[in-house]
């Protein structure tokens, strides 16, 4: 991958590599996925400190699994032409939740970066 042929628009800082590339990495240097358990950390959701000093709450995977089990078995039927619209920051836990279900289900996700004021 280091051969500079498989680099586009190559500057100093960074290379392009092909995605071809990364998967013909992949398939010569495979490694053993870890084990989890549903106490594994999944993520770390930072709160605001809205009630008190901002803090890191720890979401294991039980707790990521727990939501989007609740939410694959609501009323609500995802489907692979649903869109979802993005406009929370990533560190709301409903934001990353949302996100692995429209993943989970095949479905888009449109992400919005502007000023949340003109998101209407």
């Amino acid at each position: 991958m280091d051969n500079g042929e498989d680099t586009v628009g190559a500057a100093d800082h960074f290379k392009v590599i092909m995605f071809s590339d990364v998967v013909a990495y992949g398939k010569e240097h495979p490694v053993d996925f870890p084990v989890v358990t549903a106490d594994t950390p999944y993520t770390l959701c930072y709160t605001s400190g809205t009630t008190g000093d901002p803090k890191g709450a720890i979401i294991t995977h039980g707790g990521m699994l727990s939501c989007l089990a609740a939410l694959k078995f609501s009323d609500f039927k995802w489907t692979t032409t649903d869109r979802h619209l993005s406009y929370l920051p990533l560190a709301h836990i409903y934001e990353r939740a949302i996100y692995n279900c429209c993943a989970f289900e095949g479905g888009s996700i449109g992400v919005f970066g502007g000023n949340v004021k003109l998101l209407t």
